[in-house]
């Protein structure tokens, strides 16, 4: 049986729980009297958590009221047959960061602003204060760092965006150069793809990102909309999410000319401070 989503999502704040009060899974395990292998199931949304064992972690881990409450939250979430969960919560970024960080691979397609493994902590700090989430400025520049996370070892990323993207200044012009520079230096690694569909080629689609999962968790199909994220694991929902991924790349450009659309941008926005470039296979500069 699949695993709800919601289990995911419950699995992911306990472990940013534990991890932020610098907790092994070992020693949560000792403390719920279990075996280690429980504390990794629940983690990873593999195990329905009982809410005594919830209740026990969320104790020794120090959770807040708002954590507690959004725990209770998907406690009492139903199971959905078609596998979708809409998630509403002031934490739906970080949730968010945690599942693509996890994940094999990762495809965006992006008409509004960068997918967030793309994202500065500034550029994506102007977007969440430009949204209607509800957040204390430490938590907001918790979702903001959190966003360009760790990423799976060996992870591959594919982004198409639209022109559009690259000329909406979010944060103002500063904010947004060295967003443009950051995007130049990851697209120079080898596991990352950047394609840019020019706003002379018709593709009209919603933000979409496909998640690609370890074999024991689900792939995901997500709506990634900064203050919300709906998330989806029925095999037709995937398959349809595949055939915008497949149209968005129909429609973009190849590597090497969205590269000078990016390099033309980074021009526009003036001569501002860059980040030091990594070595890859394609030249951005």
């Amino acid at each position: 049986m699949t695993p709800p989503v919601v289990w995911m999502l419950l699995g992911e704040d306990l472990r940013r729980l534990r991890v932020g009060r610098g907790l092994t899974q070992v020693q949560a395990a000792l403390h719920l009297g279990c075996h280690l292998s429980k504390i990794s199931r629940i983690e990873q949304g593999q195990h329905r958590v009982t809410q005594r064992d919830v209740e026990v972690l969320l104790d020794h881990y120090r959770a807040s009221p708002r954590d507690r409450a959004e725990a209770d939250i998907l406690l009492t979430a139903p199971d959905l047959e078609d596998g979708h969960y809409w998630d509403g919560s002031p934490l739906a970024g970080l949730r968010m960061a945690a599942l693509t960080a996890d994940a094999t691979t990762v495809q965006a397609w992006n008409a509004c602003y960068f997918p967030g493994p793309l994202q500065t902590p500034a550029y994506a700090r102007a977007l969440l204060d430009a949204g209607p989430l509800d957040l204390d400025p430490d938590q907001a520049d918790q979702v903001a760092d959190t966003r360009r996370s760790k990423r799976h070892p060996g992870q591959r990323l594919t982004v198409y965006l639209a022109e559009s993207v690259l000329h909406r200044p979010w944060g103002g012009h500063r904010v947004m150069a060295e967003q443009l520079e950051h995007l130049r230096a990851t697209g120079r690694s080898r596991r990352v793809t950047v394609r840019v569909i020019p706003a002379s080629r018709a593709f009209v689609a919603s933000d979409l990102t496909v998640l690609t999962m370890p074999a024991s968790r689900p792939d995901l199909m997500c709506q990634d909309q900064m203050s919300h994220a709906g998330y989806y694991t029925a095999p037709q929902q995937l398959h349809r999410a595949q055939l915008v991924m497949a149209g968005a790349s129909d429609a973009a450009l190849d590597e090497s000319t969205s590269a000078r659309l990016i390099r033309d941008a980074c021009a526009r926005y003036g001569d501002f401070p860059r980040p030091r470039s990594t070595s890859g296979r394609r030249n951005f500069s």
